[in-house]
């Protein structure tokens, strides 16, 4: 972290002190809070610039939390500091993988397990049977079943099961983040220096060259709300055409774009959310996903791709456990 901050450029000496001092404080209290609060609060109870914030901190927040630095919850804003700017250098690499996940992991996993998996079968609600618990839709019984469904399915999936209302209640109050997605296709390639560009301070986009999936296309990404999902459509385009133009001067012609919203991406990161346990109060029906609670607050993770396998190992370990 120390040269980390020491090589960054854009900060002031004095915001590069104001960094480390906080880190070094979040250290001593072994990034565990008293009480859960916003991020913003925290930052500034740290007596963190204004500046370091716009620059560095919520950046930070937002690309990890998916929810502004004012909503996000503090205690989990320092689990992904932990685990990112106070761990190795390796904890920080940045990798882009050449190959979509499913490439990568899921296929090679599913061919070695050899599971029988059905698609096109929507399963409309959970009830429980003489053999354990019965799914509507496909029309099958099992003993035990893993939910694994959007958290914002729960609530109807579960509700002729009495003793999950607490859960379907809980998650039921999430509120959620969007994700805007503007996709650009120019004539040639633009000429990225990095294949990942931050496009401003604070609440700004980030910009994917995509050569990979067609030569010339780019992706720029918002996350989490704000003024930019109300704005037309081909305002939005102009504005974040003018910033990739400033971050990599003059562009290429544009041939085509499309923008692409995905109004609950994520739920909302907030203090003290409540989050159900993998175990559940029906026998045999557990939940995995990245929304699950952890045994200790300093484990939980944001709506990420880190939250959900942590979820589904422990959930695995548990049925192996009572199954036992």
């Amino acid at each position: 972290l120390a040269s980390g901050l020491l090589l960054a450029r854009g900060l002031s000496l004095a915001e590069k002190w104001a960094a480390a001092r906080f880190m070094r404080a979040l250290r001593a209290i072994h990034y565990r809070l008293p009480e859960d609060l916003p991020a913003s609060t925290l930052l500034h109870q740290y007596r963190q610039p204004p500046a370091l914030i716009a620059r560095l901190w919520a950046p930070i927040c937002i690309a990890a939390l998916n929810t502004p630095v004012e909503a996000a919850s503090a205690q989990v804003f320092c689990n992904v500091l932990r685990d990112s700017l106070a761990g190795s250098r390796a904890d920080s690499d940045l990798l882009m993988n050449r190959a979509d996940l499913g490439s990568l992991v899921g296929d090679a996993a599913l061919a070695e397990l050899g599971p029988r998996i059905r698609l096109g079968e929507k399963v409309t609600g959970i009830t429980r049977s003489a053999t354990g618990l019965h799914l509507a839709g496909p029309e099958q019984s099992a003993e035990q079943v893993v939910l694994a469904a959007h958290p914002r399915r729960l609530p109807a999936l579960l509700a002729d099961l009495p003793e999950m209302a607490d859960i379907a209640n809980a998650v039921a109050g999430y509120t959620w983040q969007p994700i805007l997605t503007l996709w650009l296709r120019f004539a040639t390639p633009p000429l990225f220096p990095f294949p990942m560009l931050g496009l401003g301070d604070g609440h700004a986009p980030w910009a994917f060259e995509r050569n990979d999936l067609a030569p010339g296309l780019v992706a720029i990404v918002m996350s989490a709300d704000g003024p930019h999902i109300g704005q037309p459509a081909e305002q939005l385009r102009d504005e974040y055409l003018g910033l990739l133009a400033q971050t990599l001067g003059p562009l290429p012609t544009l041939l085509d774009w499309k923008t692409i919203t995905e109004k609950r991406a994520t739920w909302s990161c907030t203090p003290a959310l409540p989050r159900p346990d993998n175990s559940t109060p029906v026998p045999g029906l557990y939940l995995a996903g990245d929304y699950t609670a952890t045994t200790d607050a300093t484990d939980t993770y944001p709506a990420t791709l880190e939250g959900a396998v942590r979820s589904g190992v422990k959930c695995a370990r548990l049925i192996l456990e009572t199954s036992h």
